[in-house]
């Protein structure tokens, strides 16, 4: 089976790490896989490092010429100036950019064997669906939460409006929570046209780069692997550690990830016990330094995240907040690997936080019982069982 993956941008995040990890997974199993950076321009050497060599990456990168850069620089001035739409710059840009795209995509469904489409990202799925239509390779949506804020956020070239064309012409879309149905079902896409499967997790996979950190003998050591926005809940739990230290504690906190908010945190505190390790595209050899994994996050767009994925993985008790699928991902035989906090008034519990934090450090035999079902919640990330569900999705969809 050839299967085309296409994605808007290979930069660090959620969405990424996943399809790359699935790409490996089917080539590892023998399957073609091929797989379109839409954005090539802007890739992350570390991202596509991760890449396995059987995964063939395709796609020319875009380059605008001089006149379409200042004919959409020049328009974009005016339409700001006016008041008019302040993206129109970025969406002229997308318009000529989807020309070049759709004029290359069709190049490669005729001179390659491709049997099914398989996109990610909202500007990925709008510029597929520009060639969909016109070909018979069937169009699978994967959603990554990407529509779960529509006509809340609107700065790329993919409105409701947009959507609302393209998703009912697929040929079946994969959510990642069940929250993602909301905006499907304003669209009035049937149930029978979509369906939730887990991002999943190859356990043989060798992310454990080595990572140049020496843990203090006698410290605890708290972390969080995220974006690095002030909705992961990074503030909190540097306060919290903060506290907890206060106290007499032997605790530390790791984070991982980068942006300007970690910047900005970075100068801001500067004990020694508050480690910034900046982005890495191999998060596993952080996890492994942790003792806790944290995700205190209340951010709006959470659906299942790869970071509580991994700290299971790992068998790291994780503290985190009920949003999204979180809450169902720890659980293993009615029993959390971990504590879930709910968030109060859209603001995450400071002091409830801090206080789960300190249950790990005084009680030995309640952090040994939550590393045990961390072990046994993850079993059902595997990446084996999400291949067999993703492509019976395929056969499916491809009437094999």
């Amino acid at each position: 089976m050839s299967i085309l993956l296409i994605i808007q941008h290979l930069q660090i995040g959620g969405a990424q790490t996943f399809l790359i990890r699935l790409a490996n997974a089917l080539a590892k199993k023998g399957y073609q896989v091929y797989l379109w950076d839409i954005e090539k321009s802007r890739q992350n050497p570390a991202i596509v490092k991760n890449i396995h060599p059987a995964v063939q990456v395709v796609g020319e990168a875009y380059k605008p010429s001089i006149f379409t850069r200042l004919f959409c620089n020049a328009l974009g001035s005016v339409s700001y100036k006016l008041g008019w739409n302040r993206y129109q710059k970025h969406r002229l840009y997308d318009f000529f950019h989807r020309r070049f795209f759709r004029s290359q995509l069709r190049k490669f469904i005729h001179t390659h064997p491709v049997e099914v489409i398989n996109s990610h990202m909202a500007k990925a799925d709008y510029f597929v669906s520009t060639v969909a239509s016109q070909t018979s390779v069937p169009w699978i949506i994967s959603t990554h939460g990407c529509y779960d804020r529509f006509g809340e956020v609107q700065a790329s070239s993919v409105t409701l409006e947009i959507a609302a064309r393209y998703l009912p012409e697929s040929s079946y879309i994969i959510m990642v929570a069940d929250k993602n149905a909301a905006a499907l079902q304003k669209l009035s896409i049937p149930p029978t046209h979509y369906t939730k499967l887990w991002c999943g997790f190859d356990a043989n996979i060798d992310e454990s780069a080595s990572v140049s950190f020496q843990r203090k003998s006698g410290s605890f050591y708290f972390g969080i692997v995220s974006r690095a926005m002030p909705e992961k809940g990074w503030e909190e739990a540097i306060l919290a550690t903060q506290t907890l230290v206060e106290k007499g504690y032997a605790a530390e906190l790791i984070l991982v990830g980068d942006g300007l908010f970690a910047d900005s945190l970075r100068q801001k505190y500067t004990q020694p016990f508050i480690h910034f390790a900046g982005a890495t595209s191999t998060p596993i050899g952080w996890i492994q330094q942790f003792d806790i994994g944290l995700l205190p996050s209340r951010f709006a767009g959470e659906s299942c995240p790869n970071s509580i994925i991994e700290y299971l993985f790992c068998q790291k008790p994780v503290i985190t907040i009920d949003i999204g699928e979180i809450k169902d991902m720890l659980l293993y035989h009615n029993e959390y690997a971990g504590f879930v906090l709910p968030l109060k008034e859209g603001t995450i519990p400071q002091g409830e936080l801090t206080k789960c934090m300190e249950k790990y450090l005084t009680n030995r035999e309640l952090l040994e019982q939550h590393r045990s079902l961390a072990r046994n919640a993850f079993q059902k990330f595997d990446m084996n069982l999400y291949l067999e569900k993703y492509v019976s999705i395929i056969k499916k969809v491809s009437n094999k």
